[in-house]
């Protein structure tokens, strides 16, 4: 069950929609119902599976807030599958491979130790290390190593994960809990920058403003912690804390010289900004049952296309609305709000920052509806980080939230 979740997560993550295309008619036209979910999203529902009738719940990490947003998520979307009257492949095919694999990730993180848990968190934080150099690579070189369609005034490296956007996302989602994995502070600090400048390299404007910061906490907590705890003695602890800065400045301007900073200083208002806002008038040409009840999305895209000329619905709001309908979107809104606030309840300001980044970044583009890894994702570093049963061992017995004691070896109780 473990190295089959881990391994669908890498390939989710890994092989881009653009990658898949050459292969499979993932998201090009054709093709059967099958070839539109992702080899990877098959490979965590079959470890989901396994790990549901063979695999018992590992008690450190029953959180019953956990279960219950997952319920919560997928009791929304059955509600709103029923309801609307958009009942396309397309739909299908974005809550089976994007959405859905969110609480089946849930249920088989919960059955996976600790040491499985650090390692499937590393394996992810690895590969984002890996397409941060396969972006500077790209950027500084100026080729695609990957199959990439759309035509950009711009150059922007698109990486493993297919898209610059979606590279500064999941980045930026993974800083927080880089620095809790088990490797050396000074490994993490070089994964650290490395992601840092990826995420420059991307041309990813919004991840990039928000990178800094939540790099910047999440170090000097790491920093304080290690002083705290005997891992860092003085000397060391001096020099990690003022060598960021001389890098940072120097990082930057070499980043600034080689052009990376040009997109962030162009500003937001662009065609691409303007096109997410100017989306909203297609609702002029939608009927009020389309409006209530949902609408043939290619249909609506066709009329994006051909009158408003925008390409891509880029906003989530409005494709909620073109899936579902103004009524149930509320309702599958509120299924993923209440999955994620769930998934983070009573946890610590690292697991927070992961959710809430990500969840931001997401909702300035299309990310949240449609295909991509984003979802499950942001479940591994929520679920796996080390401080998620540090913090459940340092609760008392009895309190409130769901929380039950075990004993386990080595303690009195656990409580879990």
């Amino acid at each position: 069950m473990f190295f089959l979740f881990v391994l669908g997560c890498l390939t989710r993550d890994g092989i881009s929609s653009f990658t898949l295309d050459l292969f499979i008619h993932y998201n090009a036209d054709g093709g059967s119902q099958l070839e539109k979910i992702h080899p990877g999203s098959w490979i965590i529902y079959l470890s989901c599976a396994i790990g549901i009738f063979f695999v018992p719940v590992v008690q450190d990490l029953y959180r019953r807030s956990a279960t219950l947003g997952s319920l919560l998520m997928i009791g929304s979307v059955a509600l709103c599958l029923v309801a609307s009257a958009a009942k396309s492949s397309g739909l299908y095919s974005y809550l089976l491979d994007t959405v859905l694999i969110a609480p089946a990730g849930v249920f088989v993180i919960q059955r996976m130790n600790q040491s499985q848990r650090d390692s499937a968190a590393m394996a992810l934080h690895y590969l984002v290390v890996l397409n941060a150099l396969v972006v500077t690579y790209e950027f500084l070189t100026k080729t695609r190593l990957f199959p990439y369609p759309p035509d950009e005034a711009m150059f922007r490296p698109e990486g493993l994960f297919g898209h610059p956007l979606l590279t500064g996302q999941l980045t930026v989602a993974a800083l927080p809990g880089l620095m809790s994995i088990k490797r050396s502070f000074w490994v993490r600090t070089l994964m650290l920058g490395t992601c840092l400048v990826g995420i420059v390299f991307s041309q990813a404007r919004m991840a990039t403003l928000v990178s800094l910061p939540v790099a910047g906490i999440f170090y000097y907590l790491a920093v304080f912690r290690g002083r705290a705890n005997a891992t860092l003695n003085g000397s060391s602890a001096v020099f990690f804390t003022i060598m960021p800065v001389a890098a940072l400045s120097a990082m930057i301007i070499v980043l600034f010289s080689l052009g990376a900073f040009d997109r962030l200083l162009s500003g937001f208002n662009d065609d691409s900004t303007l096109a997410r806002i100017n989306v909203y008038g297609i609702f002029r040409y939608m009927t009020d049952s389309e409006f209530l009840y949902g609408s043939n999305y290619m249909d609506v895209v066709e009329v994006s296309k051909s009158i408003l000329k925008i390409r891509i619905i880029e906003s989530p709001v409005v494709l909620f609305i073109i899936y579902f309908g103004i009524i149930y979107s509320f309702v599958y809104l509120l299924g993923l709000i209440g999955f994620f606030v769930f998934l983070s309840w009573g946890t610590n300001l690292t697991i927070y920052v992961t959710v809430a980044s990500w969840v931001l970044l997401a909702s300035t583009n299309n990310n949240l509806g449609t295909k991509n890894p984003g979802f499950i994702t942001t479940v591994v570093f929520t679920l796996c980080i080390p401080e998620i049963v540090r913090l459940a061992r340092r609760r008392r017995p009895g309190q409130r939230g769901g929380q039950q004691t075990v004993p386990v070896a080595g303690s009195p109780a656990t409580a879990v």
